[in-house]
């Protein structure tokens, strides 16, 4: 049954219920506090720290696409026959439970403390390899490679170069090509220790050879022809800085980060379910995505007229990397299988952090961020009437509501340029992509002769 004139409500993101379009983008919260710093442009401008302490916490919202609801219901009355003898258009209220009111959804759902809570923290990982890289970069200002290493690998280098794959060649001679005087000479050598074998041990003899080859082909690479051509390029490098540097007096920022893995609460991950709102004809129901994050930075603020003149041969034995305070790590460097431990534990950073100098640095500070978006999709849906079976639905349309909450921590705090030396001792387990396993099962093959 129709009729004109029916009320229709539609309800957008006031409290009240009446029209009202929400802007695109609109700040919920802001939380602040720091401590002011007074005279920091002359303070910069004479290499001095000018870093406070610094804390916000904020949260936005981000509308999409705003949602609306529009819906009209009657009362019907009928007579003792059955028949309709009236029907009353019900006005309804904003209280009832269908009135969609989004601008007071932060405080309604408990964000701060709930779906908006930072899930992501930093750890003490994160803290080394932020160090770690910040460290390397400050190094980086000073040096252009690591002379001292590229010394003490010289003779394996050599040896390496006067001898390419020459396990490799040894094998292709004597299987591939037996007909050298040499082949035969080690075929006939190989013959007379193997006599009692049969066939099949000499097949497997002959296969288990080719696998040693490999091994010792693939270590050869990874500890050999790639750090040379690293050592290579570092060289060109470093002496075309030697040519073409010139003297800076300026103080430069250096920085260095670590993220965490992202995080998702199953809490606020998923469809939602249905709100029946009691008598109601109308029920709503969120969609909840949440992922949180966070990071930490270390800045720091470097000198650099601390270095040697530009062009001078001081530049350029300390762009080498030859000093007194790379003796330590470069002893751990060249220390058999040093690498094995370092894949697992931060030995080596925490080495070059401890022997790295901190001439110039005139002021370090470090900011943790922790970031949480919220994307929420609200949708309705109609249903009878179950207190009152004469409400009757005349009308029901519905766009569903996109939108998106973030929420920001930032914390920052001067810190000690000499606490940026201190990197905690960390564990960690090679990802299952990493080469650092191929290297690994190589030795263990060499070492052992375990069959693959």
């Amino acid at each position: 049954m129709s009729y004109s004139g029916r009320p229709r409500y539609t309800f957008f993101n006031d409290s009240d219920g009446s029209f009202a379009m929400a802007p695109e983008r609109q700040r919920l919260t802001t939380v602040r506090s720091g401590t002011r710093v007074d005279q920091w442009r002359s303070k910069i401008a004479s290499a001095k720290d000018a870093s406070s302490s610094y804390s916000a916490d904020y949260v936005t919202q981000t509308i999409d696409k705003p949602g609306s609801l529009d819906f009209s219901e009657s009362l019907y009355t009928f007579n003792g026959a059955g028949q309709v003898i009236s029907v009353t258009n019900h006005l309804g209220s904003s209280a009832r439970g269908y009135a969609y009111r989004l601008r007071n959804f932060l405080t309604d759902n408990g964000l701060s403390t709930g779906p908006l809570a930072q899930d992501a923290s930093v750890d003490s990982a994160m803290i080394a390899r932020a160090k770690t890289r910040l460290l390397q970069k400050l190094r980086n200002e000073r040096q252009g490679m690591d002379g001292l290493v590229f010394l003490g690998e010289l003779r394996e280098t050599v040896h390496m170069l006067r001898h390419p794959a020459e396990g490799l060649r040894r094998y292709v001679s004597d299987t591939v090509f037996p007909g050298t005087e040499a082949a035969r000479k080690g075929v006939k050598q190989r013959v007379k220790a193997r006599k009692s074998d049969t066939r099949q041990s000499l097949e497997h003899r002959r296969r288990q050879s080719f696998k040693d080859v490999m091994a010792n082909q693939w270590l050869e690479y990874a500890y050999g022809v790639r750090p040379f051509i690293s050592d290579c390029k570092d060289i060109i490098t470093t002496s075309l800085r030697q040519l073409t540097e010139a003297d800076d007096h300026r103080i430069k920022v250096l920085r260095a980060s670590a993220q965490a893995p992202a995080v998702r609460d199953p809490a606020y991950n998923g469809p939602g379910t249905w709100t029946v709102t009691g008598a109601n004809t109308v029920d709503r129901k969120t969609d909840w995505y949440k992922k949180s994050d966070a990071m930490i930075m270390f800045r720091l603020g470097y000198k650099q007229d601390v270095r040697a003149p530009a062009q001078s041969m001081q530049r350029l034995v300390e762009l080498s990397g030859l000093s007194l305070e790379r003796i330590v790590p470069t002893l751990w460097e060249l220390t058999p299988y040093s690498f094995l431990a370092d894949y697992f534990l931060n030995i080596g950073n925490i080495l070059d952090a401890a022997f790295t100098s901190l001439d110039g640095v005139v002021w370090s500070n470090n900011t943790t961020i922790q970031t949480t978006v919220l994307r929420l999709t609200g949708s309705w849906r109609v249903r009878v009437n179950t207190a009152n079976p004469r409400y009757i639905n005349e009308h029901f349309s519905s766009d569903n509501d996109e939108r998106e909450f973030k929420r920001k921590t930032i914390v920052r705090t001067p810190v000690a340029p000499s606490s940026l030396l201190s990197i905690p001792l960390t564990f960690s387990i090679p990802g299952i992509d990493s080469t650092r396993w191929i290297n690994m099962a190589a030795l263990l093959h060499q070492h052992t002769r375990v069959r693959f």
